[in-house]
């Protein structure tokens, strides 16, 4: 019989992510991880239903988690998460996510995990507003703008939020469509055409920006 804490973790897409990176993200990376998670949070935001915030991130958003990996760099004063820290203390991608995954699961079987209910309203802008808006500026939504963290990033609001069970958001199903099948055609496999263009110029293969949000 599993335990409340097994279920816990079964039900968190972070912790899925940690356990098969490649299938997720392309392998092992955390701050693609963190990318892939942002996109699924936002899709949270933006149609619901208000699941829990640890059954998107798990442990990895709670601060004191977070602490032992930037005081590992000696600058504790530092504004940074995990992602950054363990990319500033490992030289070798496998072995911080590792190092993370580890780190993730020992502090949630002793820890456990708070389910804190999400707080304020769902987003109110409408999908076409938010994609305007995503596309002129992505690196202000991804941190940055080439189109391996856009794949992440897309790839958690669409198959994180599947998994999830969120609501679909029918535009986020016409881009990933849209690009996927661009990519195909160009250079043989979906995913082809997000190791060499930027986030913008994929954007652009499905119309985004648009001409009138220029004007």
């Amino acid at each position: 019989m599993k335990s409340d804490l097994d279920s816990d973790i079964e039900s968190c897409l972070a912790y899925a992510v940690l356990r098969d990176p490649d299938n997720w993200i392309g392998g092992p990376s955390t701050q693609h991880l963190q990318e892939f998670w942002m996109g699924a949070f936002l899709r949270r935001d933006y149609v619901g239903p208000r699941i829990p915030d640890g059954r998107i991130f798990g442990v990895l958003n709670e601060p004191a988690f977070n602490k032992q990996f930037v005081d590992a760099t000696r600058r504790p004063q530092l504004t940074i998460r995990w992602a950054t820290a363990i990319a500033m203390t490992d030289l070798s991608l496998s072995a911080g996510f590792n190092k993370l995954k580890d780190a993730a699961f020992d502090w949630h079987r002793q820890y456990g995990l708070t389910m804190v209910e999400p707080s304020g309203e769902s987003a109110v802008d409408t999908e076409g507003q938010f994609w305007e808006s995503f596309a002129n500026r992505p690196a202000l939504f991804m941190g940055n703008d080439t189109g391996w963290t856009l794949y992440c990033f897309l790839n958690g609001m669409k198959k994180g939020g599947d998994w999830l069970g969120l609501h679909s958001m029918p535009q986020l199903d016409e881009i990933v469509t849209g690009i996927a099948r661009r990519s195909e055609r160009a250079y043989g496999s979906p995913f082809a055409a997000f190791r060499v263009y930027n986030a913008k110029g994929l954007l652009e293969w499905v119309g985004l920006p648009s001409p009138e949000s220029a004007n």
